[in-house]
């Protein structure tokens, strides 16, 4: 087995180079390779100096390539830097650079970052030569070679939030060769664990670590919930029962079709409270749900990112909602509210379900809000973890103006699940913490 992972790096790592090389004369007239390589150039920053240039090492070494695998680690990596320790971390998706150079700014002594050299990679800047510790972590897929090579350096090679969900392998699949790499692998759900320990892998126990994050970001929700305090809006919405508070978290202009003429008549009669939270919060994407509200007769009212510092901006869309003879729906399309946005509703659909892959379902389900989501979760291996946990929270559907329906008639559901989950998620991180 050792003898075949090092001949597929052998092949691969050269192979990716060449294909790197091959491209480079069209990068100029292609705007995606043109973006990458801009991208990759920023690598000169100072946050990107290794350790090695200072004769340091780092105590943990990470990859991650969306924001949602930031957002799974991100309690580890805090946890290193809140206790004085060095952590490296490579990236590969320019959505994660933001949030990744705040946290630089915050420990720039501790914490060194690097974007994944896919078109350009000066020796200097080559994974394997600029990462310096012995424990690397990776997060979920994304096994590029260069980052799989890291195993032949590091003693500790692991792997976490991984799962084999939609995939059927053997013990001897090519597909499952990637894993073979990891010294340790942490699944993201029990029938993950389940499948691997049948295919010998080398699995710990299952833990998603964005319990942990969303737990944290709810047990501090009131700073992010100020600007709904302090306008009146939280209030209007509490004003409603629980089980007639209705949010969708992410949504795209398809979801308006669940808007059916009984829903509709229940908002204009103010029986319910509806509010959207914009997958796109820029002003097109808002337009367009609003034309499409009042396509079906409804009245909407936003609250956008420019309007949080401006008091009678906030006071007018509050006495909109509260003073119009018919129901309005409210439109908040401020970024970084979602998580804690969840907790002032009974009820929460989670788009895109009808579109790619539904959006994450464990942050309304951990704010106390029944769930409630399209059919495409066949991605979502949070959609699997709150089913687990309790399958009388959650409700998959295929049939949009059906929504309404499902929200009355729904099962009620045993919060105190919930707090066994995020109690087990975190007795479960602290002890990996105490063996990484």
């Amino acid at each position: 087995m050792e003898f075949l992972k090092f001949t597929y790096l052998l092949i691969t790592i050269p192979f990716m180079r060449m294909l790197a090389l091959l491209v480079g004369p069209i990068t100029p007239f292609n705007r995606f390779l043109k973006e990458r390589l801009l991208f990759e150039k920023r690598n000169n920053e100072p946050g990107c100096q290794s350790f090695s240039e200072q004769g340091l090492e780092a105590d943990l070494g990470v990859h991650v390539s969306s924001e949602g695998e930031l957002e799974q680690v991100l309690p580890i990596v805090r946890r290193y830097l809140e206790s004085a320790k060095k952590v490296e971390l490579i990236f590969t998706s320019p959505s994660v650079e933001k949030k990744i150079k705040e946290l630089y700014k915050v420990y720039p002594n501790s914490f060194r970052y690097l974007r994944l050299p896919l078109l350009k990679a000066p020796r200097f800047r080559r994974p394997f030569l600029w990462v310096t510790t012995d424990h690397f972590i990776m997060v979920r897929y994304d096994f590029f070679p260069e980052l799989l090579l890291l195993s032949r350096f590091c003693s500790r090679f692991t792997l976490v939030w991984a799962t084999l969900k939609g995939k059927e392998y053997s013990p001897f699949s090519p597909g499952l060769f990637p894993y073979r790499y990891f010294t340790k692998i942490i699944p993201a759900t029990e029938s993950d664990q389940n499948k691997m320990i049948d295919l010998s892998l080398p699995v710990d126990d299952a833990i998603d670590f964005r319990v942990v994050q969303i737990n944290k970001r709810l047990q501090e929700k009131e700073k992010k919930l100020a600007v709904y305090e302090q306008s009146g809006i939280a209030e209007l919405i509490k004003s409603y029962p629980r089980s007639k508070r209705l949010v969708y978290g992410s949504c795209w202009p398809v979801d308006i079709e669940s808007f059916s003429k009984v829903m509709i008549e229940k908002i204009k009669n103010k029986e319910i409270f509806v509010a959207l939270c914009p997958h796109k919060i820029n002003d097109e994407s808002v337009d367009q749900l609003k034309e499409l509200l009042k396509l079906k007769g409804l009245e909407s009212v936003c609250l956008y990112r420019k309007d949080e510092s401006d008091s009678e901006k906030l006071k007018k869309v509050s006495s909109e909602l509260k003073e119009q003879e018919q129901g309005t729906v409210f439109i908040s399309a401020l970024p970084g509210r979602l998580c804690e946005f969840y907790s002032l509703f009974g009820n929460a659909y989670v788009s895109g379900g009808f579109g790619r892959s539904i959006h994450s379902v464990l942050e309304p389900y951990l704010a106390g809000a029944f769930v409630f989501c399209g059919p495409k979760t066949h991605r979502s291996t949070e959609f699997d973890l709150v089913k687990e946990n309790d399958d009388q929270a959650i409700c998959s559907f295929s049939d949009l103006p059906s929504l309404w329906t499902l929200v009355e008639n729904r099962d009620s559901f045993n919060e105190g699940k919930c707090n066994e989950l995020i109690d087990l998620s975190s007795m479960r991180f602290n002890e990996m913490i105490k063996k990484l």
